[in-house]
């Protein structure tokens, strides 16, 4: 059995995910470091804050991954794990949380163990809770799904591009923030020191954000930036689009893929290009 977690949703939030059959759970990209630690095989115990119930619990079907396919409107809530239910209820959360080694026998605050939003908590815990649940647990049935969804385009290719830096031997950042941007992937020389290299990834609309981000990666850090296009078709059309003397770099998607292959078998090869 795996590790034990409790993660403090809004309603809203949480009726999104149980109408959708609790396929897909979701973290707000400020939280990228919680969903990292959970792993398949993993159980959710998911908590209400405002109403202070406890409302299903989850099996982890995967470990995470990255998708910002809107499905919560208020914001994409990206880092994901795919799960399955277990157990649906409505348990009034105070009624056992001064018997929680997460709330140290109910020491701690209201509402001080779960800030954040997401706490690893006991087996003796878990097995207190599950046992609030009046059905039991679900049996599990083998997912028809693969346990690992399809990747997007611009998923892959950011996975790829963070697999090659970490190949060169470089620090890897996804979603790092800077001034007013965030960009999809940078490689650094240590994790202390600026990014040397800036990638934005575009396979949709997001073309004119992109550039203004690494022209301004270009001048201000000052960085290589590389814009690679998730589709061939859309290539020609963001070379046009690039301003005059720009040194940004367009790439094609498929060509980072090729790149990719090639740093697997020569990576001293690829360590004179970057």
């Amino acid at each position: 059995m795996g590790k034990y977690w409790m993660v403090s949703w809004t309603r809203e939030n949480f009726d999104i995910y149980k109408s959708r059959g609790y396929d897909v759970a979701g973290f707000p990209r400020n939280r990228q470091n919680n969903a990292k630690r959970i792993s398949a095989g993993d159980r959710i115990v998911f908590h209400i804050r405002a109403e202070q119930q406890l409302v299903a619990i989850c099996n982890c079907l995967s470990g995470y991954f990255y998708d910002d396919t809107l499905i919560w409107p208020d914001e994409a809530y990206p880092h994901r794990i795919r799960t399955a239910v277990l157990a649906e209820g409505d348990i009034d959360y105070r009624r056992i949380r001064n018997r929680l080694e997460l709330t140290n026998r109910g020491k701690i605050p209201p509402g001080g163990e779960l800030r954040g939003g997401c706490r690893e908590i006991s087996d003796t815990d878990y097995r207190l809770i599950e046992s609030s649940f009046p059905l039991g647990l679900k049996p599990q049935e083998p997912p028809l799904a693969p346990l690992v969804p399809p990747k997007s385009s611009h998923m892959e290719l950011v996975e790829v591009i963070e697999n090659m830096g970490k190949y060169l031997g470089k620090s890897v950042e996804r979603e790092w923030k800077v001034a007013e941007y965030r960009h999809d992937v940078v490689w650094k020389e240590n994790p202390f020191r600026a990014p040397s290299v800036v990638f934005e990834v575009c396979d949709s609309g997001s073309l004119e954000k992109d550039i203004l981000a690494l022209e301004w990666a270009r001048v201000n850090l000052p960085a290589t930036a590389i814009l690679v296009m998730a589709k061939d078709s859309d290539f020609d059309h963001a070379s046009r689009r690039l301003p005059a003397g720009s040194e940004v770099l367009v790439v094609r998607g498929e060509s980072i893929k090729m790149l990719y292959e090639l740093i697997k078998n020569d990576v001293e090869l690829l360590k004179a290009v970057f």
